[in-house]
């Protein structure tokens, strides 16, 4: 657990809850497969959590998007059909 940061209040634990819905079954490195690019910033990975489980997930997902030396499309590769990984592509690379 991350106690060196400030401990979430319980209205935003039940918020992150909600947005990383899936959390319990769903690796963070999937998630960030499928969901980075609509991410534009994340201001989660500054609290800790008193679901440790939950806690360990969103520290592990902000060291994805934080990390240079993580690659997201590897993990896309991993987890994401082809059609998919076209889908998100495509929305990247749509200018509206």
């Amino acid at each position: 657990m991350n106690t060196r940061l400030p401990l979430a209040d319980p209205e935003r634990e039940e918020i992150a809850k909600r947005i990383f819905s899936g959390y319990e079954t769903m690796p963070p490195e999937e998630w960030a497969a499928r969901f980075s690019h609509s991410v534009g910033c994340s201001s989660f990975g500054e609290y800790h959590y008193a679901n440790t489980e939950l806690d360990n997930w969103i520290h592990r997902l902000h060291e994805i998007f934080r990390s240079p030396e993580e690659d997201i499309s590897i993990y896309r590769k991993q987890y994401l059909s082809e059609q998919e990984i076209k889908d998100i592509e495509d929305e990247l690379n749509d200018p509206y």
